[in-house]
């Protein structure tokens, strides 16, 4: 239809010409914002795949660390119950019942020596110390401690938060300005 009114208008400018080339103009404008929405959802998408892909083998080494980590384990308990199984010939294991009851008379003897040294402390601790009832073993919080509390729970959550998108922002806008450089070196060279 606009190049049956270019043809009528007999080569001579004509406002036809002028919307013609505006319509033009404005769907070249339309291309571009398409083609650079598609090229950064494409940029997306592949970065989306290979950080798929990272977080799978990611995953699969943890695995295989796990498994060789129990496997090491289960080496080591074979390698100490094999070591205390092995009994020397040149070591003789006979004990005495009797060389084991005066062991065991010697160790309470000991336990009791200490436990009567322990109960004389404890005496003469209790003794030098009093308690009182007057003192308070707990603060009381006010409200506005709470208030405090939660404000720099707050504000460090915030600051968390901030600095998570600082790095995100530092990640992601170098690599969405080189997508629309790429795009624009493209469009020039064609």
């Amino acid at each position: 239809m606009f190049t049956v009114l270019l043809e009528n208008a007999n080569g001579k400018s004509s406002p036809w010409k002028r919307v013609y080339r505006r319509l033009r103009q404005a769907s070249g404008e339309m291309n571009w914002m398409f083609s650079a929405d598609q090229a950064l959802l494409e940029a997306e998408r592949k970065i989306a795949n290979i950080h798929f892909l990272v977080d799978k083998d990611v995953e699969e080494l943890a695995l295989r660390m796990d498994t060789m980590q129990q496997e090491a384990e289960k080496f080591q308990r074979q390698l100490d119950y094999q070591a205390a199984s092995i009994a020397s010939i040149g070591e003789l294991n006979l004990t005495s019942i009797d060389r084991r009851l005066t062991e065991i008379d010697d160790q309470m003897k000991l336990f009791a020596e200490k436990l009567r040294e322990n109960l004389q402390k404890q005496k003469s601790t209790d003794e030098q110390h009093v308690a009182s009832i007057d003192i308070q073993t707990s603060e009381i919080c006010t409200r506005a401690d709470l208030d405090k509390l939660a404000d720099e729970a707050y504000t460090a959550i915030t600051s968390v938060d901030d600095s998570q998108d600082r790095r995100l922002e530092q990640t992601y806008f170098p690599l969405i300005n080189e997508v629309v450089a790429n795009f624009f070196q493209s469009e020039t060279s064609m």
